[in-house]
């Protein structure tokens, strides 16, 4: 049998737990499909289906076992290596359906690893997630103080020519910021929400960064010294690209990986 941790869901499957103990596996298999009707996220649908399957193999009833052990298994897959050892479909281990389903193990042998968990490729998500606010922070810092310099140096012209890229950087950064955090939230509660998010907040990151690049000001916008206006826009030009460029590899590399990878999938379930 497999628990389940979520309020909605937890006097449903206490009940019907008790009801497997009592012998009354009809109404425990009842209180299951409660359960799974009130689950708010892919672990308690899982593990309400399985639970089912679990029940309906202790009856005999094979075809129904197997079927609600596929579904469990397709929505939470790391209950295939599960199951293969529970002593709850002992008396599937024969049935050709049910060998067919667990083809890529052997009897006495350990299931191949299931992907879970904050490790491999996520552990460098990880780090990226929890560094990232420090470095918006600091870029938004930067930029009032390039703000306050170039207005020192150059006067009021400056400024206006810098005002449309400054305040899309400003605003950009504190939405990123926030978004951020929240992200952060999510990735180590491991919410079925995260992988959806990040993946926008992606996207939304190329696109606020090409913004910025075509916000960057004419040589004329940036104050009557043709040569220090030259090295300004240069100068911004370079940081702009070098941000763009960064932004559009990010995403390449993780938006498909967050789409693809049995790791993400097995793991933001809550």
């Amino acid at each position: 049998m497999n628990g389940i941790g979520q309020p909605v869901t937890r006097d449903f499957f206490a009940l019907g737990v008790s009801l497997i103990d009592s012998g009354d596996l009809r109404r425990a298999i009842e209180s299951f499909e409660q359960a799974l009707a009130a689950a708010t996220s892919k672990n308690d649908r899982g593990k309400a289906l399985y639970n089912m399957a679990a029940c309906y193999a202790r009856m005999g009833d094979n075809a129904a076992a197997i079927e609600n052990l596929k579904n469990a298994v397709a929505v939470l897959p790391l209950l295939k290596a599960t199951a293969v050892h529970d002593s709850d479909f002992a008396g599937l281990r024969e049935d050709e359906h049910f060998r067919e389903f667990i083809a890529d193990t052997t009897p006495g042998q350990a299931p191949s690893p299931v992907p879970e968990g904050i490790s491999g490729w996520l552990s460098v998500v990880a780090l990226g997630l929890v560094g990232s606010p420090v470095v918006v922070a600091y870029r938004l810092w930067t930029d009032d103080q390039f703000a306050s310099h170039a207005h020192f140096e150059s006067g009021n012209q400056v400024i206006q020519g810098l005002f449309g890229l400054m305040t899309i950087e400003i605003l950009g950064g504190l939405a990123s910021l926030a978004a951020l955090l929240y992200l952060n939230f999510l990735f180590f509660k491991k919410k079925q929400l995260f992988p959806r998010y990040f993946i926008i907040f992606l996207a939304a990151n190329v696109l606020l960064a090409l913004i910025e690049y075509w916000a960057c000001p004419d040589q004329g916008a940036l104050g009557p010294d043709w040569e220090r206006a030259s090295r300004l826009q240069q100068s911004l030009q370079g940081e702009l690209a070098s941000h763009c460029g960064k932004a559009i590899i990010s995403a390449a590399v993780w938006i498909p990986y967050f789409m693809s990878s049995r790791r993400v999938k097995n793991t933001f379930i809550e």
